[in-house]
C-alpha cells in the first residue's frame, strides 16, 4: 500500500511540472541577403533554438520557444545574423513572423 502512494505521489509531481512549461511557436524570415552565420537564442529558457545557414527569401517555423507566464504567450528571443544583432525590440508574440535580417515583427 505505501509503495502505491509513492508512486502514486512522483506521477502527480510529473504532470504538474509537465503543465509548468508552456511553448509557442514563432516563424522566421529572411527579406535581406544569404546570412551565414544566423543564431536564434530563447532567452526565457537560455537555449539555442537555430544556428547555421539562412538563404535569402527563405522561411522557417521554429516550435518550443519558452514563455514566462502561459496567460501572456510571448517568447524574448535574441537574433544575431553575420555577428550583427537583429534581436526584435519587444517580446515576439506566438505566431508571429520574425524577419532576421532586421528584426522586424510582424503579429497574426
Amino acid at each position: 500500500m505505501l509503495k502505491a502512494i509513492v508512486v502514486l505521489a512522483s506521477f502527480a509531481v510529473s504532470i504538474s511540472a509537465a503543465w509548468a512549461e508552456t511553448t509557442i511557436t514563432l516563424f522566421f524570415t529572411n527579406s535581406g541577403g544569404e546570412i551565414q552565420n544566423l543564431q536564434i537564442t530563447d532567452n526565457v529558457c537560455s537555449k539555442s533554438m537555430f544556428s547555421g545557414h539562412f538563404a535569402a527569401s527563405d522561411a522557417k517555423q521554429i516550435d518550443g520557444f519558452c514563455v514566462r507566464d502561459a496567460s501572456n504567450l510571448v517568447a524574448e528571443i535574441a537574433v544575431t545574423a553575420d555577428g550583427s544583432n537583429n534581436s526584435p525590440s519587444s517580446a515576439v508574440p506566438a505566431n508571429s513572423s520574425v524577419d532576421v535580417s532586421n528584426g522586424r515583427v510582424n503579429s497574426p
